[in-house]
């Protein structure tokens, strides 16, 4: 078995490419778009592995011996529950540069989280970094959480980073938007949120 790095390193690359393009388009300068996306390839909720050729088989013939190789994939997780449980609450940060950084980095999280999945790219702005952030603090150990508790835990939040505070209607408008690219599904009166996804290379 040997592991095949150089297609690791290649995606990471990609996905690095990807990230800061993302990030400078929505206006975050080159230097800054760089620190945020390496910060975020290195974090807990990240993990990436090399794909590995594999001998599957050996025979003897007349003229020696014979063998087949196969290809098995590499594997990328991007686990929420270790990316949001490692940051610390947007509401504990003390000024406007660390917080604008904080928006930064979970807006990248979820870029990351649609390449991966390879879904049509959402729009998305502090908006839902405040409302993953919040929900993600406040859920319980299942990872489930009541969507009219969640609903006053983000406006609190809101308000506490001089927010505005979101209408019922704006607030289901942006758990849609989540709920499209797998970030959490809704249940009735509850919602769970997705922990981890584990997506394969080559």
């Amino acid at each position: 078995m040997s592991y095949m790095y150089e297609k690791q390193e290649e995606k990471i690359e990609y996905l690095y490419e990807s990230l800061k393009k993302t990030l400078i388009q929505n206006g975050a300068s080159e230097e800054i778009a760089d620190v945020t996306v390496d910060s975020v390839l290195k974090e807990n909720g990240f993990e990436i592995n090399p794909p590995c050729r594999q001998i599957v088989m050996g025979y003897i013939t007349m003229t020696g011996m014979k063998s087949g190789s196969s290809i098995k994939a590499g594997n990328i997780i991007l686990n929420a529950r270790k990316f949001f449980k490692a940051l610390p609450s947007l509401i504990l940060l003390g000024s406007d540069v660390v917080e604008y950084n904080f928006f930064l980095k979970i807006m990248a999280f979820i870029t990351l989280w649609q390449e991966l999945l390879e879904i049509s790219k959402i729009t998305f702005n502090e908006d839902e970094a405040i409302i993953l952030n919040a929900l993600w603090c406040n859920c319980k150990t299942n990872n489930t959480i009541n969507i009219d508790e969640s609903f006053q835990i983000v406006n609190e939040w809101r308000k506490r980073l001089s927010f505005t505070e979101l209408q019922w209607d704006e607030y289901m408008v942006q758990l849609e938007k989540l709920e499209k690219i797998g970030c959490l599904k809704r249940m009735d009166s509850f919602m769970l949120l997705c922990e981890e996804i584990n997506v394969e290379y080559e």
